[in-house]
């Protein structure tokens, strides 16, 4: 449908009356009237001319407002975006300490298990050798034992041998008697 703004239907009204009010001005004749009608009219103008310059003007800030409110807007969503990029790295660098914590953790349980292999198996050896050494020991004392043992049993020999010799040199004796 036609519809037309209230500000055109005031408008129209108006000129529609002033235009009214100077016909019937004319047929009376009256020119002071018409005068009168004549400065209201041009006094209407000027309104309607400063209306439209401010209404222009508060279409501009309007819009320069709605342009300001966008930018911010995008500026708003770079700053959000950036926050969010900063989070990331934050929990980025927080991983990858923890990563770098870890791996140290890991390689210094590594050295330490290494460290303790390495002594148990130096305790081994040294327990091994001070045990070789030992039972070396202990053979040998066996074995002087042994060589005691047969020295004495050897001394008993001989001794019986010397008796032994003695009982025949003294029968020997005899027979050559």
């Amino acid at each position: 449908g036609n519809v037309t703004s209230p500000k055109l239907e005031i408008k129209r009204q108006m000129y529609t009356m002033i235009h009214e009010a100077m016909q019937q001005a004319r047929n009376t004749g009256d020119f002071q009237l018409h005068r009168m009608i004549n400065r209201v009219e041009h006094h209407m103008r000027t309104l309607e001319t400063e209306f439209e310059t401010t209404e222009t003007k508060s279409r501009q800030t309007i819009h320069e407002l709605h342009t300001q409110l966008q930018k911010t807007r995008i500026v708003c969503r770079i700053a959000e975006s950036k926050v969010q990029e900063s989070e990331h790295l934050k929990i980025e660098a927080e991983q990858n300490f923890q990563l770098k914590i870890d791996t140290l953790r890991a390689s210094f349980d590594l050295e330490h298990r290494q460290y303790v292999d390495r002594l148990t198996k130096e305790n081994m050896a040294n327990l091994e050798t001070r045990l070789l050494f030992e039972s070396r020991l202990d053979v040998g004392l066996q074995s002087r034992n042994n060589l005691n043992s047969l020295q004495y049993d050897l001394a008993d020999l001989r001794a019986d041998r010397d008796s032994a010799r003695a009982e025949s040199d003294a029968l020997r004796l005899k027979i050559d008697a």
